[in-house]
């Protein structure tokens, strides 16, 4: 639930109104050892996915709309902070504010785990595009001379998936 709550603040010489949003978790309390439960549950959820389509799948019925879109955003904020992308690229990209971008910051830089993660998915990016450039080249090679034709096929094959990579990459 979300509720917006306007204060009235006399400031000297003036007033201001401040806006504020607040996301309520629940409307009942949760005990902290059921809080672990849910949590430790969850976790386990997440560790037991083993492939792009099953946690596709898994985020699709577990998370709405919004959540899916708060949590992406954060993950995309980590990426390109560890791809050396400036706090105002980041805020302009993903039309996040430079808190948002300020905290994930923060928590990249005091999670050794956190940046594991997201480096050797930077790192899977690299070696994909290394080894469609080596194909490439190869298809290219056998393309040369009789019976080539199908060659030049995966070649043009192999150059549009590169090309695709590139372009997911920006």
């Amino acid at each position: 639930m979300v509720r917006t709550i306007v204060l009235k603040l006399p400031v000297k010489s003036f007033s201001c109104n401040i806006k504020l949003v607040v996301v309520q978790e629940s409307k009942k309390f949760t005990p902290d050892d059921v809080y672990e439960e849910i949590y430790y549950l969850l976790s386990k959820c997440i560790r037991s996915v083993n492939s792009v389509n099953s946690a596709a799948s898994f985020v699709e019925v577990i998370l709405t709309r919004s959540e899916k879109l708060m949590i992406g955003k954060r993950v995309a904020i980590a990426f390109l902070l560890r791809k050396g992308a400036k706090y105002d690229e980041v805020c302009y990209i993903l039309r996040v504010s430079r808190g948002t971008v300020a905290r994930v910051n923060d928590r990249l830089e005091n999670s050794l785990d956190f940046q594991k993660h997201i480096d050797r998915i930077l790192r899977q990016e690299e070696i994909d595009l290394a080894l469609l450039n080596f194909f490439e080249k190869l298809a290219k090679l056998g393309s040369i001379g009789k019976g080539g034709s199908a060659w030049r096929q995966v070649s043009r094959n192999l150059s549009t998936e590169k090309q695709k990579k590139l372009i997911s990459k920006v």
